[in-house]
């Protein structure tokens, strides 16, 4: 009957409890890392279109 019981043995309700919010901190942190650097991309992207448009503008006015 010992034997049963061990090899039929639950996981602890603390160990389930203490694992998930260690993955949802993992996972948040891998999203927000990826969202950091689509953020980064698209100011640098902005800010090379802005500087084409600022460069056709001062040809425009030098002429």
């Amino acid at each position: 009957m010992s034997n049963k019981r061990k090899n039929n043995s639950h996981i602890p309700a603390e160990a389930v409890n203490n694992v998930a919010p260690q993955v949802k901190r993992v996972n948040h942190e891998s999203k927000q890392k990826d969202q950091g650097d689509k953020i980064v991309k698209i100011i640098f992207g902005a800010l090379i279109v802005l500087a084409v448009i600022y460069i056709i503008w001062s040809f425009f006015i030098v002429q």
